[in-house]
């Protein structure tokens, strides 16, 4: 089955393996925008996405079943909204849009929410992360001023240096390439932004032109 979590409609939408349509109990509470972030299939056979609007993250077991999870997560309309990522150890990591901090489904099932408070305000991040081959996560900025990493053990860091420009600095999920360096490319932010293999941060040139809202689409690597 293939579920789709719900944004202003009521209940998780499955389609099964016949192609038919079917909308699940329960009714998921909430109101508008409930879940907005890509769920993530986990080695234990649940589906988990992380709440928009919504209160709590929701999931979906290996039987079919939904089921909101405690606890309640702090925060205003927005929380989370970044796709996330699972991890070699299989947990699953989010990244805070509107949320105070970064938001993990451990292996067992269970949702953590980790130090340190992320600054930025609202709308931190919005762009899917990526894993690279070093076993860090990394995600880039949106609101934020720097790029998130979250390393194989699970701490979270900002790293250096800090990004120029304002809000929608980085939209567009990133892309792994074969040399293991990452690319995201520019929203509002006037360069291509590269997390070497190293870790480290750069900003490629040249500047693209257009001010605003540039590259939304996540990019997509070709056989070439």
């Amino acid at each position: 089955c293939i579920y789709f979590a719900p944004f202003n409609a009521g209940r998780v939408l499955c389609i099964n393996a016949e192609g038919t349509v079917e909308l699940l109990e329960p009714e998921i509470p909430g109101g508008t925008h409930k879940y907005s972030a890509g769920g993530v299939l986990a080695p234990n056979g649940c589906i988990y996405f992380a709440p928009c609007g919504a209160g709590q993250v929701l999931c979906i077991n290996a039987e079919g079943t939904v089921e909101l999870l405690e606890p309640e997560i702090p925060g205003g309309g927005y929380k989370y909204m970044a796709d996330a990522v699972l991890s070699p150890s299989g947990r699953i990591y989010f990244a805070p849009y509107d949320a105070a901090r970064v938001l993990c489904i451990t292996a067992e099932g269970n949702v953590e929410l980790l130090e340190p408070e992320i600054p930025g305000g609202d709308s931190k991040y919005a762009a899917g992360g990526v894993l690279a081959p070093n076993g860090c996560i990394y995600f880039a900025p949106f609101g934020a001023g720097h790029v998130m990493c979250i390393n194989a053990q699970g701490t979270v860091e900002l790293l250096e240096p800090e990004i120029p420009g304002g809000g929608f600095r980085y939209m567009a999920g990133g892309v792994l390439a074969p040399s293991g360096r990452i690319y995201f490319a520019p929203c509002n932010a006037k360069r291509a932004l590269c997390i070497t293999v190293e870790g480290a941060v750069e900003l490629l040139e040249p500047e693209i032109p257009r001010e605003a809202r540039k590259y939304v689409a996540s990019g997509v690597l070709a056989p070439n």
